[in-house]
């Protein structure tokens, strides 16, 4: 079993089934991933992977039936940080906390009906483009 850390970008990733493929950087090789395996500190936390999102991983034998013979497993984001779905959902909570205290632009905009959308997220918190 390799326990090498590596590091890919996301190929693709459907949130709905729960799975994607991962393309590692310095071989192209695309591995399988399963949602199971991206590593989140909230238990709590919707775990998916963005399109593009560059990740740590290790490579594991697939013990399923399943047409891979080694799968992605232990999935994080760069340096075993956070995945930007992480930073998404804390982005969330922070805005529902500015609702409640009632402070805040998004508070302001979400009380004028005006969601806060994800690329405003990604360009607001600047990890769009973050490369190795």
């Amino acid at each position: 079993m390799n326990t090498q850390r590596l590091v890919a970008q996301v190929k693709w990733f459907d949130k709905k089934k729960g799975f994607g493929f991962l393309e590692d950087s310095k071989t192209g090789t695309n591995f399988f991933v399963h949602h199971s395996s991206l590593q989140v500190k909230d238990p709590k936390t919707f775990r998916y992977l963005s399109i593009g999102e560059y990740v740590e991983y290790s490579i594991v034998p697939n013990n399923s039936k399943g047409k891979h013979k080694t799968i992605a497993s232990d999935v994080t984001g760069i340096h075993r940080g956070l995945l930007m779905c992480e930073y998404w959902a804390n982005y969330q909570k922070t805005i529902q906390t500015d609702e409640e205290d009632g402070d805040g632009e998004d508070a302001e905009a979400a009380a004028a009906g005006e969601g806060v959308e994800y690329d405003d997220f990604l360009e607001e918190e600047s990890i769009v483009d973050n490369k190795v």
